[in-house]
């Protein structure tokens, strides 16, 4: 049709205009994470790593208890110690709630497979035998609320003293 100009087109065979360019991994695949899931990753981590030094410390102590001939509940001032610095730094990182959450978890760890492993080497079985199951339930609830009390202590320490860094 020469009466047409030949700039003028059809819309679907028109350049479009230009886009800025992606970034490289636009999903962010590689990217630090942002937002709750890097908080909850950094949890996780944190958690884990405090379970990991309550079990070894219920071990070791427990080992030491039986050969040294000391009492064994001498050292739950050393798992308190050992919860609130695992909630200090859970509270520095992602907040007062997940430190809460993170002790009450290490109180049901050491509650229930600490003990088992202090009572598989000896010095926490207690004279009478097997606690009664009541009494069981009584001792982790107890252990569980004293953990997400040393959690909220060490999680609020740890989030008032929380370095500028962290927040970025």
């Amino acid at each position: 049709m020469p009466w047409r100009a030949r700039t003028v087109r059809p819309l679907l065979l028109r350049r479009r205009a230009s886009r800025p360019q992606l970034k490289r991994d636009p999903l962010g695949v590689n990217a630090q994470v942002n937002g709750w899931g890097g908080y909850l990753t950094k949890t996780l981590r944190l958690l884990a790593l405090g379970a990991v030094v309550v079990l070894a410390f219920d071990t070791v102590g427990a080992t030491a208890s039986r050969l040294l001939g000391f009492r064994y509940s001498i050292l739950t001032i050393g798992t308190y110690i050992i919860y609130g610095t695992a909630c200090f730094r859970i509270g520095q990182r992602a907040g007062i709630l997940q430190a809460v959450l993170g002790g009450a978890m290490l109180g049901l760890l050491d509650a229930t497979l600490g003990w088992r492993i202090s009572w598989a080497i000896g010095p926490s079985r207690l004279p009478g035998g097997a606690p009664s199951p009541a009494q069981l339930v009584n001792a982790i609830l107890s252990v569980v609320v004293l953990g997400a009390l040393l959690g909220l202590v060490g999680g609020a320490f740890g989030w008032t003293l929380r370095s500028r860094s962290v927040d970025a």
